[in-house]
């Protein structure tokens, strides 16, 4: 009896051996299913706040644009006109945006006529459209043209009227990069946005014995970086009795402020008008312009915007300047 039951006893304690076995494999199993579960759950989670982060960036990096696009502010004023003065404007650019300009030179005056029935007649000047893309701060400067004039002499030999001043847009750059179209004035650099031709001058009728209109600006065919052709370097002091033969235009901006040109006899006085205008003794005078046009005694105009559209001599009396905000 007492064997038996050490027997009994042995068998009962290789059980709970064997269970506990069991029991502590289970667990070392269940362990690691949770243990590498776990795992997996924590980089499904790091995973999960990436994807959230990066959304929560995008997120943020859009309202910032929409809130940019949306908070963004038409200028208060978007039209802004410069007329004949004599002198150099200024506009600068009150937001960011396209601006379209709308420039227009001067014409010229008839020339002399004493003593005759003969009508001297100035040509008009030209105009262009064109548009520019401007921050809010660039500066363009702006030569208006004024109109050439002609004093009738004391004697049929006078003098040819004065060509009408070109319109110009410089605007102010930080360094030159193409010096087609881009110069130094003062230590100001800048680039040629627009130059628009003035009106010609007429013939002195009296002494050519005929009645005379001067050439029109032209602008239909302007010059740009597409067919381009040098600007005039023709200079004229503005300070002395002197006929010219060539359009006046950047380099006389450059050299002489733009001023126009004149020419003396017999107490007549043939008188360029500002931004470039010539003058001349029988033949017809030169408007301000780029560089001489298709024809003789024609001046021609330049734009930067080569899809500019430009008019033949859609312009008289003084030159003027617009300038409208159009959008962003």
């Amino acid at each position: 009896m007492h064997l038996k039951t050490e027997k009994i006893k042995s068998q009962k304690g290789s059980i709970a051996v064997y269970v506990t076995v069991v029991l502590f494999s289970m667990l070392i199993i269940l362990s690691a299913i949770f243990l590498t579960s776990n795992s997996a759950i924590k980089s499904q989670i790091a995973t999960a706040i990436k994807v959230k982060e990066s959304y929560q960036a995008d997120n943020s990096k859009a309202a910032d644009i929409y809130e940019e696009l949306t908070t963004s502010k038409e200028p208060s004023q978007k039209v802004f006109t410069f007329n004949y003065t004599g002198s150099l404007q200024t506009f600068t650019a009150p937001a960011d945006g396209k601006y379209q300009f709308e420039l227009a030179g001067a014409s010229g005056s008839g020339g002399n006529t004493y003593g005759t029935s003969y009508t001297g007649t100035g040509g008009k000047g030209a105009k262009i459209i064109a548009t520019f893309t401007l921050k809010e701060g660039d500066i363009v400067d702006l030569v208006v043209g004024g109109q050439g004039t002609c004093t009738q002499a004391t004697a049929r030999d006078g003098t040819a009227g004065g060509g009408g001043g070109g319109t110009f847009a410089f605007k102010r750059i930080s360094s030159i990069t193409d010096s087609r179209y881009q110069f130094t004035k003062r230590s100001i650099n800048y680039e040629t946005l627009l130059a628009v031709a003035g009106g010609g001058g007429s013939q002195d009728c009296a002494y050519r014995n005929t009645s005379s209109t001067g050439y029109n600006g032209q602008a239909a065919s302007y010059k740009s970086p597409n067919n381009y052709t040098a600007y005039s370097t023709t200079t004229k002091a503005g300070t002395s009795s002197s006929a010219t033969s060539n359009t006046m235009g950047i380099s006389q901006f450059i050299t002489y402020d733009a001023k126009g040109a004149y020419y003396t006899r017999n107490n007549g006085r043939s008188q360029g008008g500002y931004g470039g205008g010539g003058a001349s003794d029988d033949n017809y005078s030169y408007g301000g312009g780029w560089c001489k046009g298709t024809s003789t005694y024609q001046s021609t105009s330049w734009s930067l915007d080569t899809s500019a559209t430009g008019t033949d001599g859609a312009n008289t009396g003084n030159g003027y300047a617009k300038i409208t905000w159009i959008s962003f």
